[in-house]
C-alpha cells in the first residue's frame, strides 16, 4: 500500500514538473515586439517610437526596447551618413547674455527663458567632410579633408531659388537627405550649454579651435556634458528650420568673443558676406526630430534683432 502511494505521487509530481516546464517555455515563446509582432528566433525586439517611450530615474543605459528614454548624452548612429548623434534631453533654460557675460550683443538680451518641449538627436560632431560626401556624392569644402568639418563660404545671395551652387543650402539639404534637419538657434543653444549658464561651458583652450591658422579635424577638444564636440569654434555652425538663418558658435579664425554660447550672427555677419572666401561655416544636424519644424516655447521677450 504504501508502495502504491509513493508511485502515485511520483506521477503526480512528474505532471505538475511536465505543465510547469511546459509554461516556462511559452511564455517565451509568446514574446513579442512592441508593436506587437512576435520575435523571431535569434532576432532583436524593435525599439518603440520615441513618443511611447518613459523616462525611468536610475535607468543605467539607454535601452528603447524595454521602454526607456534615452539619457542626455546617450548615442546612436545615423545609418545613411555614418555619425553618431546624441540624445539632448526636454528640458528649459536662460537663453542669451550669460550671468557676468560684459561681451553680450543687443541681440542676445533680454536673458529670457525658452522650454525645450521634446528631447532630440544632434550630431555629436559636425558634420564631416566624409559624411557629406557619403550622403551627396559632393563636396563643397573651402579646406578639404575627410575628417574636417564641412567649411563653406558665405550666403552666396541666399535664397538664390535654392540652386545648388548655393552654398549654404546644401547644408540645409544635407540634413533633409538624412532624415533629417537644421536645429533651431533654440535648440542649438540649449545644446551647447548642456545645463550649464555660463558663455562656454569650459576653459576656451580645452574646448574650442580659435584664433588658428586653418579649420581642423573634428572632435580633438573636450566636448561639453552631453558629449558634443566643437560647439564652439572650429566653424560656425548654421542653423535655423525652412531657411537657414544664423551661425553660431564662433569658428577657427574668430576671436573669443564670438565663442561664447549667446553669440549669433545673421546676415550682416562678415562669415556671411558673398566676399568671404575662408570657408568658415558649417553644421550639425537635427536625426529625426518628432517636431520637424523645432519644439522651443519662449516664455519671455523675444531679444533685439
Amino acid at each position: 500500500m504504501v508502495h502504491l502511494c509513493r508511485v502515485v505521487l511520483l506521477a503526480a509530481a512528474g505532471t505538475v514538473l511536465h505543465y510547469l516546464r511546459g509554461y516556462g517555455r511559452s511564455t517565451h515563446k509568446a514574446a513579442a515586439q512592441p508593436n506587437g509582432t512576435p520575435v523571431q528566433p535569434g532576432s532583436a525586439p524593435s525599439p518603440p517610437p520615441l513618443s511611447k517611450l518613459k523616462a525611468r530615474p536610475g535607468a543605467s543605459a539607454s535601452n528603447p526596447a524595454q521602454g526607456v528614454l534615452p539619457r542626455g548624452g546617450d548615442l546612436r548612429e545615423n545609418p545613411k551618413d555614418g555619425l553618431k548623434y546624441a540624445w539632448i534631453p526636454a528640458g528649459k533654460f536662460m537663453m542669451g547674455c550669460s550671468p557676468g557675460d560684459h561681451q553680450c550683443l543687443d541681440d542676445e538680451k533680454p536673458r529670457h527663458e525658452v522650454q525645450i518641449t521634446r528631447g532630440f538627436w544632434l550630431g555629436q560632431t559636425e558634420v564631416t567632410q566624409a559624411a557629406f560626401e557619403r550622403v551627396m556624392k559632393y563636396n563643397p569644402s573651402h579646406q578639404r579633408g575627410p575628417t574636417l568639418p564641412v567649411n563653406v563660404i558665405g550666403y552666396d545671395n541666399w535664397p538664390r531659388e535654392h540652386a545648388k551652387h548655393n552654398a549654404l543650402y546644401t547644408l540645409f539639404q544635407y540634413c533633409k537627405a538624412i532624415d533629417g534637419r537644421l536645429p533651431t538657434a533654440e535648440e542649438w543653444e540649449y545644446a551647447a550649454r548642456a545645463d550649464t549658464t555660463t558663455a562656454r561651458y569650459g576653459a576656451l583652450e580645452d574646448i574650442a579651435w580659435y584664433r588658428v591658422n586653418a579649420v581642423h579635424p573634428v572632435a580633438l577638444k573636450q566636448p561639453n556634458a552631453w558629449g558634443l564636440y566643437d560647439m564652439l569654434g572650429n566653424v560656425m555652425e548654421l542653423v535655423g528650420t525652412e531657411t537657414p538663418s544664423d551661425v553660431l558658435g564662433g569658428s577657427w579664425h574668430d576671436e573669443p568673443l564670438f565663442l561664447r554660447a549667446s553669440a549669433r550672427f545673421g546676415q550682416g555677419h562678415a562669415s556671411l558676406a558673398t566676399d568671404n572666401v575662408v570657408g568658415d561655416i558649417g553644421c550639425r544636424c537635427v536625426w529625426n526630430a518628432e517636431a520637424s519644424t523645432g519644439n522651443a516655447t519662449r516664455t519671455g521677450p523675444a531679444p533685439t534683432r
